[in-house]
C-alpha cells in the first residue's frame, strides 16, 4: 500500500514499480505455472495445492523457490502456482464466486476484509490456538490488516508504512533543521515554506517544500493524526463529514493552493513524485517504505523521519499476508504452507517491504546494510506506533472508493471545497447503496 490502494494507480510511484502493473505486464497471458517437485513420489497419490500469487518479478521468483523448498519438506504435496494478473481483487473475487479459487491466496488488506466479510476465507483462530502460534511476534499494525470482526483470516508476511523522506542537502542549503520526533503540522508547514524555492527567479517554483499523495495512503494519515477517520471503528459508517477529517483534508489542499508549497496535479503533470524527489525538485515527501530501495544510489544525502502529528500520531499500514480459501479440500496442507511462508525462512526474504515479524524486521533494519537510512529507527517507531493502522477497507469501502476518487479530484484541482466534496461523496454513495 506496496503501500498503495491497488484499486487506484499510484501517481507517485512509477507504474512499472507498482505491484499490479508489474504483474499485469509480467504475467498477463501466461498459463498456470506448475512448480515441479523433487523426489520419486507417485504423482497420483500426491495432494495438489493451488496457490494464487501476484507480486514484483523478484518477489514471484522468490515464492517459486519457497514452493520448491516446501515440497521437499512435504513430499506428499504438490504446489501449483497460479499467477494472478491485472486487478487481483477482481480476479480473486470472480474465482471465489465461481468456486474455482486457489487453496491459498496471497492477500492484501485492501481486499482481505471484503472477502472475510463475505465468508469466503477460512478463519484461522482454532488452528493458531491448536499449534500454539504466538501472534505477539507480529507487529500490531500487521494484525490490524488480517483480523476482521473478531477473527483472524490470514498470517502476515510483510507490511508497508508511509515515511517522510527528506533531502538533507536541500535542508542544509537553506539552513532548515531536520525533522525531529514529535514534530507537528505547524513545523511541517514552516519547513515547507522555507524549502520552497524559485532558484532562477523566473517566477516558477523549482524546488517544492513538500509533497503529499492525494489518495488514501497519503491523506488518511493526516486524518488519523487529527483523531478522525473515513469510517467508524466497525468500518461501516462513513465519517469523513467529521470536522476534524475536513480540517485534515483542508490542510492538504491549503499546502497546494493557499501556501503553494506542494505541487498540485498541474505541477506534477506526467512526472512521478518519487522521480521529482530523486531529481531534487521536492525537498520532503511522503512515500512508502519501498522508497528506501528506490532511492539507493541517489546523488544526494537523504534520510527518513516519522510523519508529523496534530492531535496525535497517525499512519496507515498495508499488510501482505496469506489466507486460505474456505472451500479448500486440503485445509491442513494449506495451513502448513502459510505457516512455512510466514514463520520459517521465507519470512526473512521479503522484497520492497518490512517483515511482519518484529524481531526479523528489527534485525534487518538495524543491520546497517548499505542503503538503509541513518534514521532507520524511525521505520520501526512507525511500524510499532499504536496509531499505525489498516485503512478502512471494510465491506462498504467499495461503495465509496470510486465516488471518493471522483469528488476529491475536484478538491485537489482546487475546483471545489472539501466540505462540498465530502457531502457529495456521502450522498452519492448512499444512493448507490440503496440501488
Amino acid at each position: 500500500m506496496n503501500h498503495r490502494d491497488p484499486r487506484r494507480q499510484s501517481p507517485h510511484r512509477p507504474a512499472g514499480r507498482c505491484l499490479a502493473g508489474v504483474v499485469a505486464r509480467l504475467l498477463a497471458g501466461v498459463a498456470v505455472l506448475l512448480v515441479a517437485a523433487c523426489g520419486g513420489e507417485d504423482e497420483d497419490r500426491r495432494i495438489e495445492l493451488r496457490w494464487g500469487l501476484w507480486g514484483t518479478p523478484e518477489a514471484v521468483q522468490n515464492q517459486r523457490r519457497f514452493a520448491r523448498d516446501f515440497m521437499r519438506l512435504h513430499p506428499n504435496v504438490r504446489v501449483e502456482i497460479e499467477p494472478v494478473a491485472g486487478d487481483v481483487t477482481v480476479a480473486f473475487s470472480m474465482r471465489l464466486a465461481g468456486g474455482d479459487a486457489p487453496d491459498v491466496l496471497y492477500a492484501g488488506n485492501w481486499f482481505l476484509f471484503e472477502f472475510a466479510d463475505k465468508g469466503t476465507l477460512l478463519p484461522l483462530d482454532d488452528l493458531i490456538a491448536r499449534d500454539g502460534i504466538d501472534m505477539g511476534q507480529f507487529f500490531d499494525s500487521a494484525l490490524s490488516g488480517i483480523q476482521w470482526d473478531g477473527a483472524t483470516y490470514a498470517l502476515p508476511e510483510a507490511i508497508n508504512v508511509e515515511m517522510l523522506f527528506y533531502n538533507q542537502d536541500i535542508f542544509d542549503r537553506y539552513g532548515v533543521p531536520y525533522p525531529e520526533p514529535g514534530w507537528t503540522w505547524d513545523d511541517y508547514l514552516e519547513k515547507a515554506r522555507r524549502l520552497t524555492q524559485d532558484t532562477d527567479g523566473d517566477g516558477r517554483t523549482d524546488i517544492w517544500g513538500c509533497y503529499v499523495w492525494t489518495w488514501i495512503p497519503g491523506f488518511l494519515p493526516f486524518m488519523l493524526q487529527n483523531e478522525s477517520n473515513m469510517f467508524d471503528d466497525d468500518f461501516r459508517r462513513f465519517t469523513m463529514d467529521d470536522p476534524r477529517a475536513i480540517e485534515a483534508l483542508q490542510f492538504i489542499q491549503d499546502l497546494i493552493f493557499r501556501y503553494r508549497v506542494a505541487p498540485g496535479r498541474q505541477a506534477l503533470q506526467s512526472q512521478l513524485s518519487i522521480d521529482m524527489f530523486a531529481s531534487g525538485r521536492i525537498a520532503m515527501g511522503s512515500f512508502g517504505y519501498w522508497g528506501v530501495r528506490e532511492l539507493q544510489g541517489a546523488p544526494f544525502r537523504w534520510d527518513v523521519a516519522e510523519l508529523p502529528r496534530r492531535r496525535t500520531t497517525g499512519n496507515v499500514v498495508h499488510v501482505h499476508s496469506f489466507a486460505i480459501n474456505r472451500e479448500t479440500e486440503h485445509p491442513e496442507e494449506a495451513w502448513e504452507l502459510i505457516k512455512y511462508l510466514t514463520l520459517d525462512e521465507p519470512a526473512r526474504e521479503v522484497v520492497y517491504l518490512i517483515p511482519a515479524q518484529k524481531r526479523i524486521a528489527a534485525e534487518m533494519i538495524r543491520a546497517g546494510n548499505e542503503g538503509m537510512p541513518a534514521n532507520a529507527e524511525a521505520i520501526l517507531a512507525t511500524a510499532t506506533d499504536p496509531n499505525t493502522v489498516s485503512p478502512p477497507f471494510g465491506p462498504r469501502f467499495g461503495e465509496y472508493s470510486s465516488v471518493l476518487g471522483l469528488e476529491l479530484d475536484g478538491v485537489w484541482l482546487g475546483k471545489v471545497s472539501v466540505e462540498e466534496a465530502v457531502r457529495k461523496v456521502e450522498s452519492e454513495a448512499a444512493q448507490r447503496a440503496r440501488d
